[in-house]
């Protein structure tokens, strides 16, 4: 069973990530997007992205994956989250999303703090029993990707979704965070086993992201999950790379 991570950049859709999803459709089982956009109509909030590069990913994601079901949870107003795309064939059993920070989608953003919005954790059981969380994690202004009581208190309430589940547990997405911080050890000192650490992997972005600091993107497992790779793909399709899982399921 193959599943893929990965952060689309702010919602834009241009060729290179749609010839990417043809390419992996067949022979992946399972995707987390982050930075997904849903075509509401509705103009009650303030846009993340310039209206240009705003695109309903969720809509163009579906036509391009026939025979995957998805699920979509929105924490910034009603058009803007994360998706989980599972083959129908895999099916999904069960699925919940959870507020890890703030608790309410309408709050609006301050200018140069414009990610510390509300977050959630979408939690995908799939038709094997394997727990698939995706998360796009807290991000702050003027902090970078370090630790800070918010993202500490994120944590926290991930832990406390998807420990308490019983079956293998698999955690993926742009964490927003630095591998060293205490926001980020806290999983494996839950007993989480970090792919990105244990693969020796070196960087999780590309070349379009241009600031310093190489990690975001992370994968982690419980122990009862049965690795066979991981890897991050080189394809340049957004600011962050594509994260590759491979497991006997």
């Amino acid at each position: 069973m193959k599943i893929i991570s990965l952060n689309c950049w702010g919602a834009r859709i241009n060729p290179e990530i749609l010839d990417f999803l043809i390419a992996h459709r067949d022979s992946v089982d399972a995707f987390c997007f982050q930075e997904m956009m849903r075509d509401t109509g509705d103009d009650e909030f303030d846009p993340l992205f310039d209206p240009k590069e705003i695109r309903n990913t969720v809509e163009t994601f579906s036509e391009l994956l026939p025979g995957f079901e998805h699920r979509f949870a929105t924490f910034y107003g009603n058009d803007y989250g994360i998706a989980t795309f599972v083959r129908e064939s895999v099916g999904i059993a069960d699925s919940f999303e959870r507020f890890v920070h703030l608790d309410d989608t309408r709050i609006r953003l301050a200018v140069g703090n414009e990610g510390a919005h509300s977050r959630k954790v979408l939690v995908t059981t799939l038709g094997n029993g394997i727990h698939l969380a995706n998360l796009h994690g807290l991000w702050i202004g003027g902090y970078g990707k370090g630790d800070h009581p918010d993202r500490i208190a994120q944590s926290e309430k991930i832990l406390a979704a998807v420990l308490p589940l019983e079956g293998p547990k698999i955690l993926m997405g742009d964490f927003n965070l630095n591998p060293d911080t205490r926001s980020y050890r806290m999983f494996s000192d839950a007993g989480f086993s970090c792919l990105v650490e244990r693969f020796g992997i070196t960087s999780t972005r590309t070349p379009l992201y241009e600031k310093p600091g190489k990690y975001a993107d992370y994968a982690l497992v419980t122990p009862d999950v049965p690795v066979r790779d991981f890897r991050v793909l080189p394809d340049v399709v957004s600011d962050h790379a594509p994260l590759l899982l491979e497991i006997a399921a």
